[in-house]
């Protein structure tokens, strides 16, 4: 009975554990995908008043890109005390401080109501989302993968991420449901609640993370604590692997930078194109479903394939489809742009992103593992994915449109993840209980 009774509370702790994680991550996700949303539709009207529609879409994919530069310091920080401290007062705090920031964005004034204050305090409130940012991510997926059974650490990894596509999808839905106000209504108050509605989320998200219990490699690590084991500056540790950094930044790149030109950048080009406000938002919400339903499944093959060779597979269909997706984005067709977010969704969201994290994190041993993971993906995703938008927008301002161009950049990012992806150990088969 004792057996049994113990079988049942490691069940019950890696159930609360993945609730947790995928609550979690929803927030995030819904915070930070809610306000590369509103960069697209909104922002550039209400922040940035005094410029062109050009450059203000410019600038406004500019403050997206300065929450993304934000987070390579976020992985450092987090990762230092969850290596030191626990996993789980780290995720407790990147809960609370990217609910209350969001929550924040909702009440700002604009540039009309108190001029270039209004920005700053925006671009202030965008560094804070990526500091916390990066400590949930590392946080939350290896705290499921150090809970989870060594056969199904990319399922567990998976389950997590899911929260990647359930807060796009709340949020490209809030937005999609108030953008149907009058355009005044919309851009005088409508935009707000959804950032207000933050607080909601954070709350009953929080309420699940208190009773999680800390991660049992952890804990392993902290009982036979020595010197090497557990260093004092996990980040000293970290660099003398320099040469796994650097792979994983590199097989980070590409993926980074394909996931948020198909969300934020596709949102906007396809506004462009003809598609109502409405109905690209809606469309977006729609390949989040997807997304949704699919990436748990897809987690269940990366445990049974191997993290790289579906890394592989993803990498290169998001290289077949990039230029078709540029087209039918911009068609002015929803049904043509519902097929192109509905692609680059499964392939990043569903494929791509969640496959990467698993691969990336178990290249570093538990003692250094959340500073380790933090420091490789974050790094790529503030140079992948925080500077793809603006380097897009750059383009399509200079060339007047040259998607083709465009293309040829995003296919080059995503074979240099490639090459990376193949000089990484495959750890799929090994434990990562050290």
């Amino acid at each position: 009975m004792t057996e049994v009774a113990e079988v049942v509370d490691v069940q019950r702790a890696r159930r609360r554990v993945l609730a947790s994680g995928f609550m979690g991550s929803t927030v995030e996700f819904y915070d930070f995908i809610l306000y590369a949303t509103a960069s697209a539709v909104v922002f550039n009207r209400l922040f940035f008043a005094n410029l062109d529609p050009t450059m203000g879409t410019i600038a406004s994919f500019a403050t997206l890109a300065i929450g993304y530069l934000a987070r390579p310091i976020g992985g450092i920080l987090f990762g230092h005390f969850g290596d030191r401290y626990g996993r789980k007062q780290m995720l407790i705090l990147s809960l609370v401080v990217m609910g209350v920031a969001s929550t924040l964005i909702g009440l700002l004034p604009t540039e009309p109501m108190v001029g270039a204050l209004a920005p700053i305090l925006l671009i202030t409130l965008r560094v804070v989302q990526g500091l916390s940012m990066a400590g949930e991510w590392g946080g939350a997926t290896i705290m499921a993968m150090e809970h989870a059974d060594e056969r199904k650490r990319a399922t567990a990894s998976a389950v997590i991420s899911a929260g990647a596509p359930m807060g796009s999808l709340l949020a490209s839905g809030m937005l999609a449901l108030f953008s149907m106000l009058p355009t005044e209504d919309f851009l005088s108050w409508g935009w707000r609640v959804p950032f207000l509605l933050s607080a909601v989320l954070l709350v009953i998200a929080l309420w699940i993370r208190l009773k999680v219990e800390e991660s049992p490699l952890y804990l392993k690590v902290v009982k036979e604590a020595t010197k090497e084991r557990k260093p004092k500056l996990p980040i000293g540790t970290v660099l003398r692997q320099w040469k796994t950094v650097v792979l994983t930044v590199l097989a980070g790149f590409g993926p980074q930078a394909h996931r948020t030109l198909m969300t934020a950048f596709l949102i906007s080009i396809a506004i462009a194109g003809g598609i109502t406000r409405a109905d690209t938002l809606w469309v977006s919400a729609a390949s989040g479903v997807l997304s949704l339903i699919m990436i748990v499944p897809f987690g269940r093959m990366v445990d049974r394939f191997g993290r790289k060779r579906m890394m592989y597979i993803a990498l290169a269909v998001a290289i077949v489809t990039a230029w078709p997706t540029f087209v039918f984005a911009t068609s002015g067709n929803v049904w043509l742009a519902f097929i192109a977010f509905a692609v680059t969704s499964l392939c990043g969201t569903g494929v791509l992103l969640p496959t990467l994290g698993t691969l990336i994190i178990e290249q570093f041993r538990t003692g250094v593992r959340y500073t380790g993971a933090s420091v490789g993906y974050q790094i790529a995703a503030s140079l992948g994915g925080g500077l793809a938008p603006v380097i897009a927008a750059s383009i399509m301002a200079t060339t007047g449109g040259d998607y083709l161009l465009l293309s040829v950049i995003v296919i080059a990012t995503l074979l240099v993840s490639g090459l990376a992806v193949a000089a990484l150990q495959e750890m799929s088969k090994r434990s990562i209980a050290s």
